[in-house]
C-alpha cells in the first residue's frame, strides 16, 4: 500500500509482541514511505525510543514483561518525548480501556482487527496534526522568547482610554499596577498626561497611523519617561508600546546643559545667551522698546589664577556668578530653567567675562543703574582659606537699537566699551559709542604692526644717561625702548608698552632688550668706556612665566659681560603680586650680582615692608613729584622724606625727569644720589653716549645748579 509522495516521511516504531501483526504494520508503514523500528515489548520499546527518537509509535496494549499502557505511561516521562505521539492497537473497545489508554499519554487509538487501508490515512493525519503542534509550540516559544526581551510595556486600549489588556509589563520598572486592566488612563496618570495619551488614541483610530508621543510620571524629584507607540489594532482598539526612556531623556539633557550651561557656574554659556539676545532683540523689534546688554570683565583676576592656582580661582568665580545672580532683579532675570522664554540674562561667556541682558530699558540710565548695582554687590571683599580678595568689574554698555542691529554687533560693541572702562582706569562702566570702534580698530591696527615690528626686528633701544650728583659723572644709563614705524613715525611706549603687556608680546620683547643691553655693555668696554651698568625695566608679567632668572643669566653668560653691569627696575605694582614667589626670582637675580631698582616710587604702595624683604639697591622718584619740586612745598617734603628713607635703609636714591636747573638746584638741595632727566641728555642711540661720557657736559650742568642753589632761585609756594 502506498500513499501519496506528496504525504508526510517519518521514523516508526511498531510495538506488538505478535510477529504476525508487525509485519503487516511494517508492510503498511514501508509502503507508505515510512522508516520502521520494531520492538516485540513494553521495555524493548522504551529502548529503542531513547535510541531512535520515533515521530509516531504504534503500540499494541496486551504484552508481556510490560504492558502498552505501563509502556506509553512512562515513554511520556522521558526528557526527549516531547509531543511525539502514541497510537494505541487494541483488541478492547471498551470506554474503560480507551480511557486508561488517554490518561497514559495516549494520542489516539486503533481497534483490531485493523483496517489496513485506512490505517496509513489515519497515521498521516495523526502525524500532520503532531506537527502543526510542535510548529505551534515552537511559535509559541519563538513569541514567548521575543515578548520577553522587548522592553517595551504591552497592552490595548479602548476609545475611551480603558486598559482592555495587560499583555507585558516589560523589562525594568513596572509602573501600571497588577490590576491594570479595566481601568482608565486618567486614574493612572497626572490629568495634563492623561488628556495627551487620550487624544493620541483618538488621533490613532480616526487616522490609522502610528502616533508616538512622551509622558512622565513619579515623584517630581525623580521623574520617570516614557515614549508610547499607539497602532490602530481592532474592534476600535489600538495597541500600545510603552518604553521606559529615562536614561535615554535625562542623557539628553545633560548633553544639553553641558552645550548651554556652564559646568562651573551653572549659568548659561556663550551659545545660550546669544539665543536669549537674539530673541530679546526680535521682541524689541517687534513691540519697540530698549534691550542693554552690560559686557563684564574682572579687573586683574588672571593674577589670582596665576599666583594663586586655578583652584582658588574657580572659587572665586563661583562666589562672584552667585553674587550677580543675587542682584539683578525680576525684570532683569527670569528662571535659567524655562527654555521657551529664553530669558536668561546673567551668563559667564569667558573665563572671567560676564554679561547681563536687559529687555524693555527706557533709557541709558536704567543700564546705568543695573552696573551700579553690580558694582556694589562686588564691593565686600571675597574670603577663601583665610585670604580675603577685593574683586573689581570693568563694564561695557551697549543698547539697542542705537549701539548694534544683530547680537553680533552688540556684544561686540559692549566688549569694546569694557576695554574702554579698563583703559579709564578700571572698576567703572563706559557706554558704547561710534569713536570706541574706531579706536578699537586703531588698537587692533597697532596690535598687529608691533608683533611685525617683533618679528623683523624693528624696535630700537635709547639711553640716558644717569650722573652722580657728587661725584658729577657718568654712573649708568637706562635703556628705553623705541619704535619708529616707517609710516606713522616714531610711536610712544605709552601706547605700545601696554598693548605687549595685554597681548604677551612684552617677554619676547623683554627678552631681546636685555640682550641687546648686555651686548651694547661689552660694546662700549671694547670701544674704551669703563663699565657701568644698564638698567632695564621689567614688566610685572615676566614674573608670571617663571623663567626670568633664567633668561637674565642666560644674557649675561652669552655676552660674557660682569653681572654688575646689568640693573633691574621694577615697579611697585610687582607687590600685588604674591611676594613668596617675586622675593624668590629676585634673590636669584641679586645673588648673581645683578642690581635691583624701584621704579616710579611713590606711586604706589610706597609699603617699607617689602624694602626690607626684598633688600633692593635703590629708589627711584617719580617725575611727577620731581616736576614741581621747586616751587612746591608738598612736593620737595615728600621728595626729602623719601630720600631720607632711602638713605637710612641705605639705598640708593635717584631722581628722574629732571629738566630744568631749578629742579636740579632743589635736588642737589634735599640730597639725593644720582639724576636723570632731559637737562642732562634726552635718550638717544647707542653711538652717542660714548659722546656722552667723553664730554664734561654733567659737570657743568650740577656746577651752574649748585651755584643757583647757592643763591637761592628757588621759589616755593
Amino acid at each position: 500500500m502506498s500513499l501519496a509522495a506528496t504525504e508526510l516521511r517519518c521514523r516508526v516504531l511498531i510495538v506488538d509482541d505478535d510477529s504476525t501483526m508487525r509485519l503487516m504494520l511494517r508492510e503498511t508503514m514501508e509502503g507508505g514511505g515510512h522508516e520502521v523500528i520494531e520492538a516485540c515489548n513494553g521495555e524493548d520499546a522504551l529502548t529503542l525510543f531513547e535510541q531512535y527518537q520515533p515521530d509516531i509509535v504504534l503500540m499494541d496494549v496486551d504484552m508481556p514483561r510490560l504492558d502498552g499502557i505501563s509502556a506509553c505511561r512512562r515513554l511520556r516521562d522521558l526528557p526527549e518525548f516531547g509531543m511525539t505521539p502514541v497510537v494505541m492497537v487494541t483488541g478492547n473497545d471498551d470506554s474503560a480501556s480507551i480511557k486508561a489508554a488517554y490518561e497514559a499519554g495516549a494520542t489516539d487509538f486503533i481497534s483490531k482487527p485493523i483496517n489496513w487501508p485506512v490505517l496509513g490515512q489515519r497515521v498521516q493525519f495523526i502525524l500532520r496534526a503532531a506537527r502543526t503542534l510542535r510548529e505551534l509550540e515552537v511559535s509559541e516559544s519563538k513569541n514567548s522568547a521575543l515578548l520577553g526581551a522587548i522592553p517595551d510595556c504591552i497592552c490595548v486600549f479602548d476609545a475611551d482610554g480603558r486598559i482592555d489588556q495587560l499583555l507585558d509589563q516589560g523589562q525594568g520598572e513596572q509602573w501600571l499596577p497588577s490590576d491594570a486592566e479595566g481601568r482608565l488612563i486618567s486614574e493612572l496618570l497626572a490629568p495634563e498626561h492623561a488628556r495627551e495619551f487620550q487624544a493620541q488614541i483618538r488621533r490613532s483610530l480616526e487616522g490609522g497611523s502610528i502616533q508616538t508621543f512622551e509622558f512622565q510620571h513619579g515623584r517630581k524629584t525623580a521623574p520617570r519617561a516614557h515614549e508610547v507607540r499607539l497602532i490602530n489594532y481592532r474592534d476600535n482598539r489600538v495597541l500600545a508600546l510603552i518604553r521606559n526612556v529615562t536614561e535615554r531623556v535625562t542623557a539628553a539633557a545633560k548633553v544639553h546643559r553641558l552645550a548651554f550651561f556652564d559646568t562651573l557656574t551653572g549659568l548659561p554659556n556663550r551659545q545660550r545667551f546669544l539665543r536669549a539676545l537674539r530673541s530679546a532683540l526680535s521682541e524689541a523689534q517687534t513691540q519697540g522698546g530698549q534691550v542693554a546688554l552690560l559686557f563684564i570683565d574682572l579687573d586683574f583676576f588672571k593674577r589670582i589664577n596665576d599666583n594663586l592656582g586655578h583652584s582658588t580661582g574657580d572659587v572665586l568665580l563661583k562666589s562672584v556668578a552667585s553674587r550677580l545672580a543675587g542682584c539683578i532683579r525680576g525684570s532683569d532675570m527670569v528662571s535659567p530653567t524655562d527654555e521657551s522664554q529664553q530669558s536668561q540674562t546673567l551668563a559667564r561667556v569667558g573665563g572671567d567675562e560676564f554679561v547681563i541682558l536687559a529687555r524693555g530699558i527706557r533709557d541709558k540710565h536704567d543700564a546705568e543703574r543695573i552696573a551700579v548695582r553690580v558694582h556694589e554687590a562686588l564691593r565686600s571683599p571675597f574670603s577663601h582659606l583665610g585670604r580675603e580678595f577685593v574683586v573689581t568689574p570693568s563694564i561695557g554698555i551697549a543698547i539697542y537699537p542705537q549701539d548694534g542691529a544683530d547680537a553680533e554687533a552688540l556684544m561686540k560693541n559692549a566688549d569694546t566699551a569694557m576695554y574702554e572702562a579698563k583703559t579709564a582706569g578700571r572698576n567703572t562702566q563706559r557706554f558704547y559709542s561710534e569713536s570706541m570702534s574706531l579706536r578699537s580698530m586703531e588698537r587692533l591696527d597697532l596690535e598687529l604692526k608691533l608683533r611685525k615690528a617683533v618679528e623683523h626686528g624693528d624696535l630700537e633701544i635709547h639711553y640716558q644717561p644717569k650722573i652722580n650728583l657728587k661725584g658729577r659723572g657718568i654712573t649708568g644709563v637706562e635703556a628705553l625702548l623705541r619704535w619708529n614705524h616707517p609710516e606713522e613715525g616714531p610711536i610712544s611706549p605709552a601706547r605700545f608698552i601696554p598693548l605687549a603687556e595685554e597681548t604677551g608680546l612684552i617677554a619676547p620683547i623683554s627678552e631681546w632688550v636685555v640682550t641687546q643691553a648686555c651686548e651694547q655693555s661689552r660694546a662700549w668696554v671694547a670701544a674704551g668706556l669703563d663699565p657701568f651698568p644698564i638698567a632695564v625695566n621689567v614688566s610685572s608679567q615676566l614674573f608670571t612665566f617663571g623663567n626670568l632668572a633664567t633668561m637674565i643669566w642666560g644674557a649675561i653668560c652669552n655676552s660674557g659681560i660682569d653681572a654688575s653691569s646689568l640693573e633691574l627696575e621694577i615697579t611697585e605694582s610687582l607687590f600685588l603680586r604674591d611676594l613668596a614667589q617675586i622675593h624668590e626670582t629676585l634673590r636669584e637675580i641679586q645673588e648673581m650680582g645683578v642690581a635691583l631698582a624701584v621704579d616710579d616710587f611713590g606711586t604706589g604702595y610706597s609699603s617699607l615692608s617689602y624694602l626690607k624683604r626684598l633688600n633692593v639697591d635703590a629708589l627711584k622718584i617719580d617725575r611727577s613729584f620731581i616736576e614741581d619740586i621747586n616751587i612746591d612745598a608738598d612736593d620737595r617734603a615728600i621728595c626729602s622724606a623719601v630720600v631720607a628713607m632711602g638713605h637710612s635703609l641705605g639705598l640708593k636714591v635717584i631722581a628722574e625727569g629732571v629738566e630744568t636747573r631749578e629742579q636740579l638746584a632743589a635736588i642737589c638741595d634735599i640730597g639725593c644720589d644720582e639724576v636723570q632727566g632731559f637737562l642732562f641728555s634726552r635718550p638717544v642711540p647707542a653711538a652717542q653716549i660714548s659722546e656722552f661720557v667723553r664730554s664734561n657736559l654733567a659737570a657743568t650742568i650740577i656746577g651752574d645748579a649748585n651755584d643757583r642753589g647757592a643763591t637761592g632761585s628757588r621759589r616755593l609756594r
